[in-house]
């Protein structure tokens, strides 16, 4: 049986380094740093807890270390 390749395409360092081009281009002339870019990240990943349109990424209960997973996939995305 032949293997299949998978392509990961949510929760990558692609679409994050992605999602923080697109902030600093509407941000710009503003800088903005590195923490605030994690920030709102999460906020556009997570948009519908924060009253918004339906988030980019499935509702999961347990969230506690999702910030932390969202700085390590900016930091490496930039």
């Amino acid at each position: 049986m032949d293997q299949v390749e998978t392509i990961d395409v949510f929760n990558t360092v692609l679409e994050a380094g992605l999602r923080s081009v697109i902030l600093l281009n509407e941000y710009y002339p503003t800088p903005i740093g590195f923490e605030e870019i994690v920030k709102l990240d999460y906020v556009l990943v997570y948009s519908k807890d924060f009253n918004g349109p339906k988030s980019l990424h499935p509702c999961i209960p347990n969230r506690k270390g999702e910030l932390a997973v969202r700085r390590k996939l900016v930091c490496s995305g930039q």
